[in-house]
């Protein structure tokens, strides 16, 4: 997980920041379903590295003390969530969580990290909804240049 454990996203509107729902799972809750987490920092990243039309996801916010309502603004989704697996012989595959910071991105990170052509791309991709129409055709183009065999879009991709 990302050293910050992020737990509580929202997005503002009308100069109100409302929780999305539900809240992110904490490290001691994976670990009571068995799972072993280990706190990262920089291997969590997509930072430095957005594309002119992947540019995070506008009007984002994260709550930083939920004591004290403390909130701040977070567009580019510094703790966006991916798993990138390595196969032999064959190249990345990566799953995806909504891409927040934009599909092409995530693979880019993925391939840059792994030093090996990407195979596959499943999961979100997010381009659902109007605010991101308008990078469909330069997320199309950007995929086909990464020349992966499978696209499997899922949720939050419209």
């Amino acid at each position: 997980m990302h050293q910050s454990q992020i737990k509580t996203r929202g997005f503002k509107v009308r100069g109100r920041i409302y929780p999305m729902i539900p809240d992110n799972h904490s490290m001691d809750e994976i670990e009571s379903l068995g799972a072993i987490v280990e706190l990262h920092k920089k291997s969590h990243i997509v930072d430095g590295c957005f594309s002119d039309f992947e540019t995070g996801l506008l009007g984002h916010f994260r709550q930083v003390d939920s004591k004290m309502g403390h909130w701040v603004q977070d567009e580019e989704i510094l703790d966006e969530r991916y798993l990138a697996c390595k196969m032999k012989g064959r190249g990345i595959v990566v799953f995806s969580a909504c891409s927040h910071a934009g599909i092409v991105n995530v693979c880019n990170d993925a391939v840059e990290k792994l030093n090996a052509p990407l195979t596959a791309a499943l999961g979100g991709f997010h381009l659902a909804g109007s605010s991101v129409e308008d990078r469909i055709n330069s997320t199309v183009e950007a995929l086909k240049k990464l020349d992966p065999d499978i696209l499997l879009a899922g949720h939050c991709t419209g």
